[in-house]
């Protein structure tokens, strides 16, 4: 049974005498940290690979076979390389290089010269060959008698020589040698069939990457795995008094991990594909996305399906792949990362009040944020994912956060007006906005805003006997209210001769000093005055206050100043003594001043 290796000079060499060959093969199967023999109890997991190892056995001589050596000088090595055997007398097989040496009749083994010329070509025969198989790859050919030659290119595990000589001259004569090599395949196996097919195996172990596909990728080893946890960041914190909405708030966290490692790859033509390729094949075809895989050519795992936290209803944004290349170990792994959230952003808010006693005004600012969420194409989360092409982008992250937060914004449906009226336990109506602020970066995605309120909702409560859609539109108001009571009217007469120094007046000497002071017999007039100001939204097309909405709110106003300010006309006489009236249309502010005087009469 001929071996022939082939050469890094491109020839194919024979060893003769040809060695023993022995092959064995082993199951890698995913999720085992060893291999798996063909004859063993199957393990857990599907096979991802497989292995020959093959292990030569032979001998070497000195004076016979191939490899050759002192054929144009001591130190020169070859192989045989022509068809049937070198001739025992051929001087090629062995010498110092000057033909004179004829191991068809070998010397007398005592001679110190034969015995040192035996043990050089022991010593060539042993280079040669190391460097025969010093390089992977190499095509070796086992042939036999009835069936078509076993091929492989194998890689080179280990060469060993052994001490067994001839009696006490060691390695003068002979030297035993194992070779062990593996391989993925070997050519000229019969097939299923029984049938000798070249490519019967070519489908073993084929992977299929986005639309390629990939034949006899060799692997070592792979890992899979997915975790879930939950993340810190809320995604929307409950807008209703009753936190309704909480479920809302929780965010959660999904990785993925993928490695594999590869084995080098030999055909005819040379290297194939270098592990780590072989490895980066396998780990790129199982990127598929968050909601699972292809079941075709992968697991059914939807890692927005489980029953352990129930996050059916989430979906996945801001997808980040790192990927990890091992050249020299042949190795390749990709972590890949979603956020699942029911919001494609997230939001948190803090409120904050100050309440004024002197002024008698609840002061509430909020502090908020929104970050949002990349989105992308689904389909696109496999082998033809592009971080720079941005039509995969379906929402930036900035576009996201801007949508949210126009609908916090909105005059119509003031979101955060809400929230800060059901942590303060008033109503909406009742606040009124100070101040407001926000902060974008487009490049992170975010924006973080302050808004401040006063909440002077007992103010309004004033007005209860009005319309409540009247009272609707008053979203500030301030009352004052001020009596001027009857007093004495008296004269006040300046006397001349009637003073002193200042000093006097305090000595308590009851002399006679400053004006006269004569009782005119009657009271000052008694008024009551009422000062209202109200603030509206505003209004700049209405001009006039006897318009509009206006119109309406300072009816409101007027009614009731006369229902509660003005004194009771069936006790008093009363009169008007002042009336005025402001507006200031671009702020919505009216105010009402108005001054009655009242008394009896007979």
């Amino acid at each position: 049974m001929p071996v022939l290796y082939k050469s890094r000079d491109g020839n194919e060499y024979k060893i003769i005498p040809a060695p023993f060959c022995t092959v064995s093969k082993e199951y890698i199967r995913k999720n085992s940290s060893k291999s798996i023999s063909a004859s063993t109890e199957k393990a857990n997991g599907p096979i991802i690979g497989s292995t020959f190892s093959i292990t030569l056995t032979g001998t070497l001589t000195s004076h016979m076979g191939s490899p050759l050596v002192g054929v144009t000088g001591e130190d020169d090595r070859t192989f045989y390389s022509d068809n049937g055997y070198p001739s025992n007398s051929d001087t090629s097989s062995g010498g110092d290089g000057t033909g004179s040496w004829d191991f068809g009749s070998p010397p007398n083994p005592g001679t110190d010269e034969s015995d040192n010329e035996h043990f050089k070509s022991i010593l060539q025969k042993q280079l040669a060959l190391r460097e025969l198989f010093s390089n992977d790859g190499g095509k070796m050919t086992i042939s036999t008698p009835t069936y078509k030659p076993f091929v492989c290119y194998p890689r080179v595990t280990s060469i060993d020589f052994e001490d067994s000589g001839v009696g006490d001259r060691g390695w003068n004569r002979t030297v035993d040698y194992t070779i062990q090599l593996e391989t993925d395949r070997i050519t000229g196996l019969p097939g299923p069939d029984g049938k000798i097919d070249e490519d019967w195996d070519k489908d073993d172990f084929k992977v299929t990457v986005g639309s390629t596909e990939y034949d006899r990728v060799y692997l070592d080893d792979v890992s899979e795995d997915w975790s879930i946890e939950f993340n810190e960041s809320p995604s929307k914190p409950s807008d209703d008094g009753d936190d309704t909405t909480i479920g809302d708030m929780w965010t959660f966290r999904i990785t993925h991990n993928v490695s594999a490692t590869g084995k080098t790859a030999y055909e005819d033509s040379g290297l194939v594909r270098e592990a780590w390729e072989n490895a980066k094949i396998w780990t790129t075809s199982r990127l598929k996305g968050p909601t699972g895989y292809d079941t075709s050519v992968a697991s059914n795992y939807d890692a927005t399906d489980t029953s352990v936290v129930g996050i059916d209803s989430y979906s996945a944004y801001d997808h980040v792949r790192t990927e990890s290349v091992d050249e020299i170990g042949g190795s390749h792994s990709i972590t890949e990362s979603w956020l699942l959230s029911k919001n494609p952003y997230l939001e948190d808010f803090t409120v904050s009040t100050r309440y004024d006693a002197e002024s008698g005004v609840t002061t509430a600012s909020i502090d908020g944020s929104v970050a949002g969420l990349e989105t992308r194409d689904s389909d696109k989360m496999d082998d033809e994912y592009d971080i720079d092409n941005t039509t995969d982008i379906t929402a930036s992250k900035y576009n996201n956060a801007k949508t949210r937060f126009d609908q916090l914004t909105a005059t119509s449906n003031l979101i955060i007006k809400n929230r800060v009226a059901n942590i303060l336990e008033t109503t909406v109506s009742s606040l009124e906005l100070v101040s407001m602020g926000s902060t974008r970066n487009k490049g992170a995605g975010t924006i973080s805003y302050n808004f401040e309120f006063n909440d002077e909702k007992d103010d309004c409560e004033i007005f209860t006997a009005c319309d409540s859609a009247v009272q609707d539109k008053i979203k500030k108001s301030s009352v004052q209210v001020n009596f001027t009571q009857a007093a004495d009217v008296f004269a006040a007469i300046t006397v001349l001769g009637r003073g002193g120094s200042s000093a006097s007046n305090y000595k308590g000497t009851g002399t006679p000093i400053g004006p006269v002071l004569q009782d005119m017999g009657t009271t000052s007039l008694q008024k009551v005055s009422a000062s209202v100001e109200v603030t509206m939204e505003c209004d700049a097309s209405s001009i006039f206050i006897a318009t509009g909405d206006t119109l309406l709110v300072a009816q409101c106003v007027q009614s009731w100043i006369l229902a509660n300010v003005k004194p009771d006309t069936s006790t008093y006489k009363v009169f008007i003594e002042s009336d005025t009236e402001n507006w200031a249309p671009k702020t919505g502010k009216y105010s009402r001043n108005v001054t009655f005087a009242y008394g009896y009469c007979p």
